[in-house]
């Protein structure tokens, strides 16, 4: 048994913390931010990010093999092989990505922000939390985060009620929650 750990001593030590990221690290960064935010920056920055690092990393590779080789078609073998290597890589590890850059935002705090919602229910139901609807002045529609209803419903709350909601604004511009939202 000690020779096996001391013989894969680096592989076990990969496996242990990358799955400690995948199944751990990553998946709690969602919980300081509000889905719509989220998939706000994965549409606006993330994608684009990745997709140009693939690029400029497949053209980099184009030029190196081609100033190595002088051959044209070695070059395009290798900027296509480098590129949808990359793209694989790059959509199955994108959570990860996801969850650093999330991580990241949350390290440098740059701003305040306050969110103002106004409490809807469904009309002709009880205004209970099954019921309660959040909707955000600001961008113009119903949230249905589940962490954003758990935060703002509370006993008592009618509707049209204005509820307003502190958030700090991150490195990236995210905005966060100093604390992860709680389930309740």
């Amino acid at each position: 048994m000690k020779a096996f750990l001391l013989k894969y001593k680096r592989t076990i030590i990969f496996w242990i913390v990358f799955s400690s990221i995948v199944l751990y690290f990553a998946p709690v960064q969602n919980d300081y931010y509000l889905k719509d935010d989220i998939n706000n920056f994965k549409r606006t920055y993330l994608t684009a990010f990745l997709i140009l690092t693939g690029a400029v990393t497949s053209l980099i590779a184009l030029i190196l093999v081609f100033i190595k080789t002088k051959s044209v078609m070695q070059a395009y073998v290798a900027f296509l092989s480098v590129g949808v290597t990359l793209a694989f890589y790059l959509f199955i590890f994108q959570n990860i990505f996801l969850g650093a850059s999330l991580f990241i935002n949350r390290q440098f705090k740059r701003d305040t922000l306050k969110k103002t919602y106004v409490a809807k229910y469904m009309v002709g139901t009880d205004q209970t939390k099954d019921n309660f609807n959040p909707y955000d002045i600001s961008s113009g529609h119903i949230s249905t985060d589940d962490k954003l209803i758990n935060k703002l419903y509370h006993k008592g709350l009618k509707q049209d009620d204005t509820i307003i909601l502190k958030f700090d604004k991150g490195l990236f511009g995210i905005a966060f929650q100093s604390y992860p939202f709680g389930d309740k």
